[in-house]
């Protein structure tokens, strides 16, 4: 239930007055707790997003702390033990918290992106439909399942977002804000190593490849490289929408309204750009916004 003055603030954001034409501007901060996680043991970083396989980015990084710990107090398992050594010291709220005590030169940075269309629909199939029927919790801006209800919303949720830097949900934030918010890219985006993921198969080992010469740049051994690529070779998470009639409801939806469509791509639009995404020409902007990114673009 909420109370009555966060309900407040989600009223005044859907009852705002929005034109839906502006593209949502890049690199604006956002903290999202705990998603900065290390082994100083190979001075790697991730930074673990919602909806980026973090069920099993945030367990390897704690298994790449110490291996035989690891596997002498969870076992073999990585995928859904995301709270493994949560008491630590290694999980983070910013970068800035780690870089008070090494040499980031001497460090990996890396983290995964997703297609923004791919993300979202992940998202809200799992938050907003099934999260919904199974545990009746209402954590979209109490749109429920109502694709236009949620979208508009969340386009004026991150416009006032990205003019007052105030959060007036932050599960959503969390799951659905861009991804160039995040992680802070704004801070340190070049010195990422940024792996796409995809839920589709066909690219899955692509995926693969591109971790692992991540864990050989930071001299991970073998073994344990192994060791982890095989987790995420054969395990599936359990907030996985692969196949689920959720997501094929939510594409459904999505796609017999192309005018929700392309108001996230006015969300996403950055992401599109800076993850080296595809925009279809109908949804490309008539006159390219004027933020000159060439210095942040991914090589």
């Amino acid at each position: 239930m909420l109370d009555l003055g966060r309900k407040n603030e989600i009223l005044s954001v859907i009852n705002s007055d929005v034109k839906f034409y502006q593209i949502i501007p890049p690199f604006i901060p956002i903290t999202i707790r705990d998603r900065i996680r290390v082994s100083n043991k190979y001075k790697l970083l991730s930074c673990s997003l919602h909806k980026h396989l973090s069920s099993m980015i945030s367990p390897s990084m704690c298994y790449l702390k110490d291996e035989a710990e690891y596997i002498k107090k969870y076992g073999n398992v990585i995928a859904e033990n995301q709270n493994a050594c949560r008491d630590s010291g290694d999980f983070h709220h910013n970068i800035v918290e780690v870089t008070k005590n090494i040499n980031i030169e001497d460090w990996v940075f890396f983290s995964l992106s997703r297609d923004p269309i791919e993300r979202f629909i992940s998202g809200f199939s799992n938050i907003c439909i099934d999260i919904l029927n199974m545990e009746q919790r209402a954590l979209c801006y109490n749109c429920g399942s109502n694709l236009s209800c949620f979208i508009t919303t969340l386009y004026k949720d991150v416009l006032n977002y990205s003019k007052q830097n105030k959060i007036i949900n932050y599960f959503i934030a969390a799951h659905f804000f861009p991804q160039n918010w995040m992680c802070d890219y704004f801070q340190y985006f070049s010195k990422f190593v940024i792996i796409p993921y995809s839920s589709n198969r066909k690219k899955k080992q692509q995926f693969l490849n591109d971790f692992k010469n991540v864990l050989i740049k930071a001299n991970v051994p073998e073994e344990s490289q192994n060791f982890i690529i095989s987790k995420f070779n054969y395990t599936q998470t359990i907030h996985s929408t692969v196949n689920s009639a959720s997501r094929q409801a939510t594409v459904k939806m999505l796609y017999e309204s192309p005018k929700l469509v392309e108001i996230l791509y006015k969300i996403f639009y950055y992401d599109f750009i800076l993850f080296n995404y595809s925009i279809p020409k109908q949804y490309l902007p008539k006159e390219p916004p004027a933020e000159t990114l060439n210095e942040y673009r991914l090589k």
